[in-house]
């Protein structure tokens, strides 16, 4: 479906970064630019200079106290400068700065926890003529949204994060081997799962583990006192060349912890919709991945094999059932077509538009 108006694509985040909310919006870009008569993007500058793509909009934001003002101003200013007729924002403080402009929230967790101004920001949009709604990105965003404002007749979606199709030149394989490549992508911090991925190569050294991301240095330091033989280290790796790797994994790790605490008041471990499970399924592997009812969201029985997010044994237990080459083929075949059917940034885009347009028809 296509918008046909000047639509403002606004973050507060930091475009050129390996950040995973710089990654989601980079690759929903194109696809929203596509379907739009006319697109801008609005975002944050780290002060270097950049090859900014058509339309591209930075402020850059001093670092000291206060700087959340002075972002509040500068983003103001520059939408008044951009002049568009719809905003789609990430920046959830949106409404404290635009009172006329029709726009919708993007929420990926909780925000209205986490200040007195994001509380406010919450309360403006929920009363105001120019909101058009909300996209959340997992059902219990939504569900708690709704707890939250009960008596908000605001409209909200819930649209899932997405992946990009593979390179024509990746071919999944399922070989029949004992020694399994068994990868975990992503985040290194506390509770996004490295604190099982290691225990578990511990207690099965006769497979290889392959970890891709940038590594905290307190998981280099345990690397290095436990001197782990089978764990490999690949670092940050670009959407461009992480397919090559993927070429060669049999299993693909999904160990998030219900806990995951960002600040006092917010746990993403509820809410959070990971990158890297849509990008394991558009690689066509079978996921292991821990047994929370956020990631069954998108995941079942049919295209991964649950553990407790805790439990070492379960997830030995579950490598050892994928053992089979013919249970990896299934399982990752099946995640490929439903990922192909649900979770592109194509589709994503698709709907997001769709929701805009439904909501301007309402208004």
């Amino acid at each position: 479906m296509k918008l046909n108006q000047h639509l403002l694509f606004l973050t507060d985040g930091i475009i050129s970064s390996n950040r995973a909310s710089a990654i989601h919006v980079q690759n929903l870009l194109p696809h929203l630019r596509t379907n739009t008569k006319r697109l801008s993007l609005l975002s944050q500058s780290d002060g270097t200079r950049q090859n900014l793509d058509e339309g591209h909009v930075t402020v850059r934001i001093p670092s000291y106290k206060g700087k959340l003002f002075f972002l509040l101003l500068k983003i103001r200013g520059q939408i008044k400068r951009i002049n568009p007729e719809i905003i789609y924002s990430r920046f959830v403080l949106l409404p404290l700065i635009n009172k006329k402009i029709p726009y919708v929230i993007e929420l990926h967790d909780d925000a209205w926890n986490k200040g007195f101004l994001y509380k406010m920001a919450f309360r403006n949009a929920v009363i105001s003529n120019s909101c058009l709604g909300f996209v959340a990105i997992t059902e219990k965003i939504k569900e708690d949204f709704r707890i939250e404002f009960p008596t908000s007749k605001k409209s909200i979606v819930v649209i899932p994060d997405a992946a990009n199709v593979p390179s024509e030149d990746y071919v999944p394989s399922y070989k029949k081997q004992t020694r399994l490549n068994i990868a975990y992508v992503g985040s290194f911090h506390q509770g996004k799962g490295i604190e099982v991925v290691l225990p578990l190569a511990e207690a099965m050294p006769e497979h290889k583990f392959i970890l891709i991301g940038k590594p905290t240095s307190a998981v280099i330091t345990n690397i290095k006192e436990v001197n782990y033989k089978n764990v490999v280290l690949k670092g940050f790796l670009t959407q461009a060349d992480i397919w090559k790797e993927m070429m060669g994994i049999d299993i693909c790790l999904l160990p998030n912890q219900a806990d995951v605490r960002t600040g006092r008041e917010s746990n993403i471990g509820k809410y959070t919709s990971p990158l890297k499970m849509f990008e394991y399924m558009s690689y066509s592997k079978p996921i292991i991945a821990s047994d929370l009812s956020v990631l069954r969201e998108v995941l079942d029985d049919k295209i991964a094999v649950f553990a407790a997010p805790g439990n070492i044994n379960e997830w030995v237990q579950a490598i050892n059932e994928l053992s089979s080459p013919e249970k990896r083929e299934a399982l990752g075949q099946s995640a490929y077509l439903r990922f192909i059917e649900k979770y592109t940034w194509e589709k994503r885009s698709e709907r997001i538009l769709a929701f805009i347009n439904e909501q301007l028809e309402e208004q």
